[in-house]
């Protein structure tokens, strides 16, 4: 339902968007929740096309002037009203309209500034987005947001009331949501079409990451500084920065994003998650008959014209002013500059029409143009001796450098700069052709009343060009590089750079066509102009004539591939496209819903074959990358808004594998446009199908990131398992493909370690565990091979060498009847898919290639049956267990019961296997970055990796405790080869087996504890915990038991602080050291102000790190308790108890030898003349404080006193003390003061930290969310993970006390891909397993960590470098205000 501007308005002001945070939350829920498409329409085409004429079209940008994008504009609105009727109403929308704008538009065409929308340094918040760098918690980041929204949502009502008082049918977008010039321009362009319900064609010439990226992108991957840069400085912070990779450009079924090149799109799709159905690209135009028709007296005419502009209109003789003039005499106004002529000296010039060899650069005045790079041509130029005797033949040649456009505001510093560097060239060039050279600026002349009043008939663009020499477009970045085709249009030699973006460089001049559509351009790259450029320019200024095909190849070109009748056909096309895309989605969206009910049903099959080959009893299996429903990137799990940016990249992964089956179609060429559109929206609706809400949340889920519980049935599957439901969609929207026929085209080694290599199509190998195969292939077992790309070399490698190597052969000789007599052969079996759902290769494909014999080897073993071919089910890439099949999982299974292998060269098997209990080798090479990282290897490198039966090689990702890289490493250990020498290979792997099965140990771990010898009993205790819940979602993690009563006189436990916070092992390595002893144990303290806390909350930096509970150390109260929540309690007698403790029985306060008691009576209670004080179990937003002093707390620190005021607002994170005139007149502390304060009731505790919630009393759960205060909007809003959900997973710690006395640690891994963390009351009930009595939970999340002898146990989803790899690094503790820390005193 669509919404009136009112309405509009109406609902945005509602909105509460007071943080960065609220204001991702709020673009989230809008994007999720609204239709697709926001309007439909469901008639004929040529209505539709009706409807917008019938209602009008608004293009939109920054500004109009006489620039390339106005220019492209103007052609854009000519192609509407010659496509959709002469009389279709224009508008055109802008933050300011220049007043030569006009002299280009149509008089029909109605114009709207709206102020609010200028983009770049004319954008009033320009400087603060991108010139000033912001952290979490500063004021100028919690300023900013609050100006943000203001500004958009007044660029919304104007916006919205222009297009409802006009009834505008179609916005046309020009670069406002590809570089982010004005970012509220862009949101509220983006509210106002959706929300109204207007569709959108979005042009993009060029976008912020072409060309930019942030300074560690760049340090790591060794980039070179870019134009574009500046857009990155507030990449740190993705509350901040996801804004703009949502928004440029805005994804929706209701707009079509139109780029200039191929490349541009590819990025839009595969990266940004776009809808290909949505996305376009389209070209400009050139009018060659403006540029053809032009006579010799019309060019005569020209140079008349261009004097008289540079003469400033005067009757005299042009006069050319030496640099010094005109800088000294300041004869060019920075607001108002007129033409110029400048030379070596001040003089008048006679024969300015004579002889004048014309350098045309047809840009602005701005520093990325590089003006200064065409003086040095010049200058190269004058140093070649046979210029210098073609000039000496005519004493009145002469070279002009003129430049047509304004000076930009900001640009006036750069004009002066090329004067100077022109005054340069002069100089040190050769006396005698210093008066032969001249530069020209028109500022943009020719676009002014004046200059059209002084001319019966002024020139043109074109006419310039009819006068030049050579057009000169040295920048170092353009939006398009319409300067080249406008040159090439006239007939001009083109001497530019290779400009950036480089991809739309290369579009432009045609480098991905054929040579007889490519551009013909004299092309240097970066500041280096060598001779080879100087002598072609030389050769095409001075000898046109010679150059004359050139000339009429390019004009070829551009009427072939930029004639208005191409830009007529292409935005024709740009309009079939949406049309299409407003259809009606509700028949589409429930087919889809359909199909995923059969494809999980396929997926989670499983009979008794499945359950032996897939040991789940304490793991799940995972094949694949990861459940699509966890952040899998580590910037993801640690940036708290930068999970979108992965979202995006999920459906790009998608939507690419789609595409991919689009163009390998064998009659890619005729397929219906409404078919791919069909098939392209049913892969969006892949990731739009949902079924109600989640019953358990998980906090590295992207539904929590959201804020919500919606299910998406896309959640539960992998990256390579959604490959099936695209398959299955493709075979429902397009007519059937064919399979890769099995062809022996390519060349391989005869070498078998060549050819092996060469399998994995890498020139280097990673991981190399031949060795393992070479050896299995000797013995006589079953084989299940799984075929690649290379059927043919890979039966004959696999196969016939695994049959040659059992029978001793070499692999050159070949197999006969003979040697097979009496031979009890195990069989290979090729396992191959049944249909061709893509380009693979089929099993009838493969029976095929053997029975016609064209190998008689292979032809001999499967008649023999030792080798069969088996057809599999399954629909995904790579190998998925439960689709294959009941036949083929039979005997798979045989293959396992006879302690067989597998191989597979398929490119996602080595993700896909997983926990398979069979050997395995994989073969191949990575080629994404995620797939890099989770085996622990450059990307584009190969692997030959052996994974014995039962093990999962990568551990913890995406925090890795052990890559596939490193498991091979180990492999080849010299640890693992003394092993095997004591207990066998074959032992020693079914211990390994054992170990992942029962306790995912990492390989190193498993090889020490084997090789150790039983040691004695020691004071902490440890092991691995692991297993699946009822819901099938694995967890795993560490159970520590710290032997107390062994030897309770010696045990002591202490709780340390610090106001800088530092991990646990910083905590317990400072310790150590003071106390000269060792500590035992140790995990995390309470909980924290953190940074993403701090800048949700709107606080300035001071709070982070400010402790949010009960915190004493050695007898100091650092924190009140501020709740009901519990807290480990360490006595002066020693003792240890759990208990929830709060501020109810009073407290007293001293500062300055001024103590003050606060009585129970007034704890949340306000009196008149009586010292009061609230924590945050106190509900009310506001506390009265008429006639006191008002002290805000974080801890035990004073970080606000407030004076005046009848109440104040309350701010959760610690007590408000309210002491009244009467009691003291003055202040006893000042701002940053700490107080001494004492809990009544908690004076005989040494040690006390708090936490919560309580989980154990008496041996039962006690969980009580309510009574503890955690469901109070005070806990609420310093809770970064929601702590007050029983329903929410992730990274837990606990500490529990047996019957004994014995104190336990219980930490549960999260985030990570085998482990998906606790709720509190699974946690509760894996303590109450273990006996004990009381327990209670410590601050869970990336902050859980678990200390013994020194070394952290559990695994932290965490790592201070995820800026510089955000897919994975190797756990590292995260930093905690306190710690608690057990230790045996000496």
């Amino acid at each position: 339902m669509t919404m009136k501007a009112t309405e509009l308005m109406e609902m945005l002001c509602s909105e509460r968007i007071n943080t960065w945070f609220d204001l991702g939350l709020f673009i989230d829920r809008f994007k999720e929740n609204k239709s697709i498409p926001v309007v439909e329409f469901n008639q004929s085409f040529e209505r539709f096309k009706s409807n917008i004429n019938k209602k009008g079209i608004a293009f939109s940008t920054f500004y109009y002037s006489i620039d390339g994008v106005s220019i492209e504009v103007e052609k854009y609105a000519k192609t509407f009203r010659y496509n959709f009727g002469d009389d279709i109403a224009i508008h055109y929308l802008a933050g300011k309209f220049y007043p030569e704008a006009s002299k280009i538009m149509d008089s029909r065409t109605k114009t709207f500034a709206i102020e609010e929308m200028q983009g770049f340094d004319d954008w009033t918040l320009y400087k603060d987005f991108y010139f000033t760098k912001l952290e979490r918690g500063s004021k100028e980041y919690n300023a900013l947001i609050v100006k943000f929204w203001d500004q958009t949502l007044t660029i919304c009502e104007k916006l919205s009331s222009y297009i409802e008082d006009n009834n505008i049918g179609l916005l046309y977008l020009i670069n406002l949501c590809s570089n982010p010039g004005n970012v509220a321009a862009a949101l509220a362009t983006v509210l106002v079409s959706e929300y109204m319900g207007i569709p959108v064609i979005n042009n993009n010439h060029d976008y912020y990451w072409e060309g930019g990226n942030s300074e560690i992108t760049k340090e790591v991957k060794g980039l070179k500084k870019g134009p574009r840069d500046f857009f990155f400085l507030n990449s740190h912070l993705g509350e901040f920065f996801s804004q703009l990779e949502v928004l440029y450009p805005w994804e929706s079924r209701s707009w079509m994003n139109v780029n200039i090149n191929k490349k541009q799109s590819e990025y839009l799709i595969h990266y940004k998650g776009h809808n290909p159905a949505n996305v376009a690209e389209i070209g400009t135009a050139v009018d060659t008959t403006e540029y053809n028709n032009i006579d010799k007296r019309r060019r005569i005419e020209s140079l008349f014209q261009m004097e008289k502009m540079l003469s400033r209109y005067h009757k005299k003789a042009l006069v050319s002013y030496s640099v010094k003039d005109v800088l000294e005499y300041k004869l060019v106004d920075k607001k108002n500059p007129e033409p110029i002529y400048i030379g070596y000296k001040t003089k008048a010039m006679h024969k300015f029409l004579s002889e004048n060899i014309i350098f045309l650069q047809p840009t602005r005045v701005i520093s990325r143009k590089r003006i200064e790079l065409g003086f040095d041509l010049v200058g190269k130029m004058l140093q070649v001796e046979s210029l210098k005797e073609k000039i000496r033949e005519s004493e009145d040649l002469k070279v002009t450098i003129l430049i047509t456009g304004p000076i930009p505001l900001g640009q006036y510093p750069y004009f002066q700069k090329l004067l100077t560097r022109f005054q340069e060239l002069l100089e040190g060039m050769d006396p005698e052709f210093r008066k032969r050279i001249y530069l020209g600026f028109l500022f943009s002349e020719m676009d002014k009343k004046r200059f059209k009043n002084h001319f019966e008939n002024p020139i043109g663009i074109p006419e310039l060009y009819s006068i030049s020499s050579l057009i000169l477009l040295p920048s170092k970045t353009e939006g398009r590089g319409l300067p080249i085709l406008e040159a090439a249009a006239a007939g001009v030699p083109i001497f530019c750079r290779r400009y950036q973006p480089e991809n739309v460089y290369a579009e432009v001049i045609g480098e991905h066509l054929p040579e007889q559509e490519r551009l013909k351009v004299i092309e240097f790259t970066g500041r280096r102009i060598y001779d080879s450029h100087v002598n072609e320019t030389i050769e095409k200024v001075f000898f046109p004539h010679i150059h004359h095909r050139s000339v009429s190849h390019n004009k070829k070109v551009i009427d072939t591939r930029y004639s208005i009748n191409s830009l007529n056909l292409g935005i024709e096309e740009i309009v079939k496209k949406l049309y299409l895309q407003l259809q009606s989605n509700h028949k589409n969206l429930n087919e889809v819903g359909e199909i995923y009910k059969y494809y999980k049903s396929k997926v989670k099959f499983t009979n008794d074959d499945v359950k032996a080959l897939v040991n789940t009893e304490n793991r799940h299996y995972l094949p694949g990358y990861g459940r699509l429903g966890f952040m899998l990137y580590l910037k993801s799990l640690i940036d708290p808004s930068s999970f979108r940016m992965e979202e995006q990249e999920i459906k790009g992964g998608t939507f690419y594998f789609a595409k991919r089956q689009i163009e390998d179609h064998p009659d890619s060429d005729n397929l219906d446009l409404e078919q791919v559109h069909n098939f392209y929206n049913s892969i969006d609706n892949l990731f739009a199908v949902r079924n109600g809400e989640i019953s358990i949340r998980h906090d590295h889920s992207f539904t929590y990131r959201h804020r919500n519980k919606n299910y998406y049935l896309f959640h539960d599957f992998t990256h390579q398992e959604l490959s099936g439901m695209v398959n299955l969609l493709k075979s429902k929207h397009l007519p059937p493909g064919i399979g890769r026929k099995v062809s022996g085209s390519s060349r391989f080694f005869i070498d078998k370690n060549l050819a092996l290599s060469q399998l994995t199509s890498s020139s280097m190998i990673s991981i190399d565990d031949r060795s393992f195969l070479f050896k299995k292939m000797k013995q006589n077992i079953p084989l299940a091979y799984f075929p690649g790309k290379y059927v043919k070399y890979e039966l004959e490698y696999f196969v016939l060498n695994s049959i040659k190597s059992r029978l001793g052969m070499d692999m050159h000789d070949p197999i006969c009847e003979e040697k097979l007599k009496g031979k009890n052969i195990e069989k290979v079996y090729v396992f191959a898919p049944e249909e061709a759902l893509t380009n693979w290769t089929t099993a009838s494909d493969i029976r095929e290639f053997i029975e016609c014999g064209s190998d008689q080897e292979l032809k001999l073993l499967y008649d023999k049956k030792i080798l069969q071919v088996v057809s599999i089910d399954s629909l995904t890439v790579g190998i998925h267990i439960p689709q294959m099949g009941e036949k083929a999982l039979s005997i798979l299974r045989k293959v396992m019961d006879k302690n067989g292998y597998l191989i597979s060269n398929r490119r996602n098997a080595a993700f896909m296997t997983d926990i398979l209990n069979l050997d395995r080798f994989h073969i191949g090479k990575v080629t994404t970055e995620l797939a890099a990282n989770i085996m622990g290897i450059p990307n584009n490198t190969g692997y030959i990796q052996f994974v014995p039966a039962g093990v999962r090689t990568t551990l913890a990702y995406p925090t890795p405790v052990q890559t596939a890289k490193d498991f091979s490493d180990l492999l080849h250990s010299d640890l693992f080869k003394e092993l095997s020498k004591k207990l066998g290979e074959k032992e020693l792997l079914q211990l390994i087996k054992k170990d992942a099965q029962t306790k995912g140990s990492p390989l190193k771990l498993v090889l020490e504890n084997i090789s150790k010898s039983d040691q004695e009993k020691a004071d902490v205790e440890y092991s691995n915990v692991t297993g699946i819940y009822d819901d099938g979602y694995p967890w795993n993690g560490i159970l520590a038991k710290a032997n107390v009563q062994d030897d309770h006189e010696n045990w002591e436990f202490t709780a340390v602080s610090s106001l800088q916070t530092k991990t646990v092992t910083s905590f317990v390595k400072e310790f150590e050291e003071n106390n000269k002893c060792q500590a035992k144990i140790a995990w995390n303290g309470g909980y924290i102000l953190n940074p993403e806390l701090v800048g949700k909350l709107g606080l300035p930096e001071s709070y982070i790190g400010s402790p949010l509970g009960l915190l004493i150390s050695n007898g100091k109260c650092l924190s009140t308790p501020l709740f009901n929540k519990p807290a480990l309690l360490i006595y002066q007698s020693g003792k240890l108890d759990i208990e929830r403790v709060n501020c109810k029985s009073g407290i007293r306060i001293k500062a300055n030898d001024v103590e003050l008691i606060f009585d129970a009576k007034n704890y949340n209670q306000f009196e008149v003349g009586k010292c009061a004080y609230f924590d945050l179990m106190y509900e009310e937003e506001m506390i009265s404080a008429k006639d006191c002093i008002v002290y805000r707390l974080a801890g035990n620190t004073v970080k606000e006193i407030i004076y005046d005021s009848d109440e104040v607002k309350q701010i959760p994170v610690g007590l408000t003390l309210c002491i009244p005139l009467s009691v003291m007149k003055s202040a006893i502390a000042n701002v940053g003061d700490e107080l001494e304060i004492t809990v009544n009731g908690l004076e005989d505790v040494l040690h006390a930290v708090e936490a919560g919630p309580m989980l154990l009393d008496k041996g039962k759960q006690c969980i009580d969310m309510q009574v503890e205060g955690w469901k109070k909007q005070n806990s609420i809003k310093t809770q970064a993970a929601r702590l007050d959900f029983t329903d929410m997973r992730g990274p837990k710690i606990a500490v529990g006390i047996d019957e004994q006395g014995n104190l336990y640690v219980l930490t549960i891994n999260g985030r990570i891909r085998e482990s998906v963390g606790a709720t509190h009351f699974d946690m509760a009930g894996i303590l109450e397993k273990y006996k004990i009595v009381k327990a209670m939970g410590f601050d869970p999340g990336g902050s859980s960590t678990l200390v013994v002898n020194g070394e952290t146990l559990n695994i932290s989803p965490y790592n201070s470098n995820y800026e510089r790899n955000i897919f994975s690094l190797p756990p590292e503790p995260r930093a905690v205000s306190n710690a608690v820390i057990g230790y045996k005193k000496r």
